[in-house]
């Protein structure tokens, strides 16, 4: 049984708010777009995380010694954060881009609406 994804819900939505944006005011459109672009950014912020952008590398198990018949577990070594392959990184950028791109015509328009520059 498949899951309904809601993410399609937003893409008809962003479609039909695209083409119907030159009859909304510029505030609320500016607001739509901000929103946009800053869920553009969480996504992509995501799946940067996901690629191994933060966090600690994957660890093997316990390594084992033994010492005067004894056996001895130690903790495997902690490593630093890892950078995201390219394969994963790609998406990531590209969704942060195009979130950043948003926010910035949101912040411009929304500016202009209000006739601060």
């Amino acid at each position: 049984m498949h899951r309904f994804d809601w993410r399609w819900v937003g893409v008809v939505a962003l479609i039909i708010f695209i083409t119907q944006i030159r009859y909304m005011p510029p505030v609320f459109a500016a607001v739509f777009l901000a929103a946009g672009g800053g869920y553009f950014i969480y996504v992509g912020w995501q799946q940067w995380r996901r690629g191994g952008g933060t966090g600690l590398a994957p660890t093997s198990s316990k390594k084992v010694t033994y010492w005067r018949g004894q056996r001895i577990e130690l903790a495997p070594e902690r490593r630093g954060p890892r950078a995201p392959s390219l394969r994963s990184a790609a998406p990531a950028v590209l969704f942060m881009l195009l979130g950043a791109a948003l926010v910035l015509i949101a912040l411009f328009s929304g500016v202009g609406a209000l006739g601060v520059l």
